[in-house]
């Protein structure tokens, strides 16, 4: 299902933005954001 594929995706992607420090409500935004981006891809 493409669905399934786009949850993964954004699951790696969330991963990735793991790393970021997200105490910030504008890191989150911008995580949030970048995670769209990549799902978009």
């Amino acid at each position: 299902m493409q669905l399934d594929k786009t949850l993964v995706i954004a699951n790696v992607c969330f991963r990735k933005l793991n790393d970021i420090p997200a105490g910030l409500i504008s890191s989150y935004r911008y995580s949030f954001e970048t995670a769209v981006q990549c799902v978009n891809l």
